[in-house]
Formats: C-alpha cells, structure tokens, sequence
C-alpha cells in the first residue's frame, strides 16, 4: 500500500471517531507515531527470532558515490586512498544488533556485487589472496564506503543497497533522480512524491502498525479536543 493512502486512512479513522475535521489530524504527527509504532512492531518481531519477508525491505536503486576525501580514510594504509562512499548519510536501520544491516550493495546493473566488511578489515583487503581485487562495502559514520568499485578500470557513479530502515522517507533522499549522469547509458530514477511509494511494511505487520497508530493517536486527539472544549466552557462561562 502507498505511503500516502496508509496515512489519509489513518487521518480518516481519528477525524470519525472523534467528530472531528481531517485537517486537524496532522499528516507530519501521524507518520512519525507510525513508524515509531511500525518500529516497535519489526523490533518484537527479530526480538522473537522470526523472519522478515523481504517485502519489508528498502531498496535503493540510484545511490550517488563520491570519492572519500583524506580526513575520512586517513587512518587507512591503502594506496591512493581509492575510497568511495555514499554522498548522503544512512538513517539508522532496524535491527536486533546494535549494528547496520545493509544487504544487496551492488552497481545499477547488477554485475558488481559488493562483500561486506568492516572498517577494521579494510586495511587487511590487498592482502588477501584470492579477494584483494573483490570489491567491498562496509557502514561507518553513517555512510556506506565501498572500494574496488571498478568497472573497465572507471569508477562506478551510483550503487544499489536495501535495508529497513527506521525512516522510509529519510533515505529516500539517498535516490539520486531527476538529474543528468555522466554516462548517457544509466537511467536515472523520476522523482516521485514522498507519499507515493510502496511503504516496506508486509500485511499482518501493516495491519499491528496501523492500530498501534490509531490507539495512540485517538487517545492524544481525544485529550487535545477535551482539553479545547473545556477552555471553550471557561471562555463561554466568563461572558
């Protein structure tokens, strides 16, 4: 279901129970409870040890690299310091670590398929045998840093990656679109409103998230609406 149509179904559902209009159902304070709520529930869900359906997976398709500057990779022994990383910054993921969970890093077409590692390995990769050339991936800071990412010995523009994340809108803004590549051959996404995507939430998940949501948000409206009436009764008594 799209982002936008879960939220006006939300709004809706507060505005009749309470008698109240739409419009003061804000659409900002009803995302963050959802996906404070869609939060909670994925959290208990790796917290029991179950699976999650990729469906509730983000996938990035158009994620623009630039090259590491000096400062980041300073305290890595690596020639040249051929590094690269993500140019926006990762919202944190959901998971049952403390640690990112990014899957799936890979060029636009899919042939370079990236190895995770970490930033205390990075410096051990040339001198491994068989995988010093292999190209890798590893989260620090709150970006991805990958290197090895070579195509006919050119760099790579723009990689893939999914993960869920604990806000859909935000790393949406690592979705590089609407803009021109270098290379003529990449297609690059259209942008499209925030609202209208597919939300990463599977069924039964979606369906715990919504309540979750709705009792929340009936139980604060209802407080606000009371509250607003009875300074009303004051203002009307005082007349």
């Amino acid at each position: 279901m799209l982002l936008g149509e879960i939220l006006s179904n939300i709004r809706l559902t507060v505005a009749k129970e309470l008698l109240i209009d739409i419009s003061l159902i804000r659409p900002r304070y009803t995302y963050y409870t959802f996906i404070r709520k869609r939060a909670t529930v994925i959290e208990n869900r790796l917290r029991d040890d179950k699976r999650l359906s990729r469906t509730n997976e983000q996938v990035i398709t158009c994620a623009k690299l630039v090259k590491s500057s000096p400062a980041e990779c300073k305290c890595l022994d690596l020639v040249g310091c051929q590094i690269y990383r993500t140019d926006c910054k990762l919202p944190k993921t959901l998971s049952n670590t403390t640690n990112y969970e990014i899957k799936n890093v890979t060029s636009l077409d899919g042939n370079l398929v990236f190895i995770e590692t970490t930033w205390e390995a990075f410096n051990t990769i040339k001198y491994k045998k068989y995988t010093a050339n292999f190209p890798h991936f590893m989260v620090y800071n709150d970006y991805i840093f990958v290197i090895n990412n070579y195509i006919d010995e050119e760099p790579i523009e723009y990689i893939n990656f999914s993960g869920i994340f604990d806000d859909p809108i935000k790393i949406l803004e690592c979705n590089v679109c609407n803009v021109t590549s270098f290379n003529p051959d990449i297609a690059l996404p259209k942008c499209d409103s925030i609202y209208d995507f597919e939300f990463p939430l599977s069924g039964k998940l979606l369906d715990t998230a919504v309540q979750l949501t709705l009792q929340e948000l009936i139980v604060n409206y209802k407080e606000l609406t009371d509250a607003y009436q009875r300074a009303t009764d004051i203002n009307s008594e005082e007349r």
